[in-house]
């Protein structure tokens, strides 16, 4: 990005002005990438998405637990119960889980229990959101909005 901005012809206080409409409005912009590139199941990590701007600096997160694990992903991991002596849960076989019997319309008689002491999580795969949002606002967003704001 190249641009150049001749600030003795306005001022000071109208280029701080400007530079703060410009940031404000590329810290909204961020935000509603994320929100656009985010996987969403019931919409919790969406709707947690927000931007927070103090002087001249922009933050972009996602206020769940579960937010980094979705933005970079887990590695293969072993799962235990915390309270219990085993872990129980529905399943049917060929379909999959609970979610999956009630895509396809399954009813619950249909669904085993499984009850087991542990389950190998095979990971999840990234699903970045944060990371491409922050990317975009850096290279695109911020040269768009210093045109609008100052011309060029």
């Amino acid at each position: 990005m190249r641009f150049s901005i001749d600030i003795k012809e306005m001022g000071e206080i109208e280029f701080q002005k400007k530079l703060q409409r410009a940031l404000v409005k590329v810290a909204y912009d961020m935000e509603a990438e994320a929100k656009k590139l985010c996987p969403v199941d019931m919409g919790r990590l969406r709707n947690s998405i927000t931007t927070k701007i103090t002087g001249n600096k922009i933050i972009l997160g996602a206020g769940t637990k579960y937010a980094p694990y979705v933005e970079f992903g887990t590695a293969p991991h072993e799962i235990k119960p915390k309270t219990k002596k085993a872990l129980a849960f529905e399943y049917t076989p060929a379909i999959g889980g609970r979610k999956e019997r009630l895509k396809a319309g399954i009813p619950k008689s249909k669904a085993g229990k499984m009850i087991v002491k542990k389950v190998m999580h095979p990971g999840t795969e990234p699903q970045p959101f944060i990371r491409p949002a922050l990317h975009k606002g850096a290279h695109i967003f911020l040269e768009k909005r210093l045109r609008e704001e100052f011309g060029g």
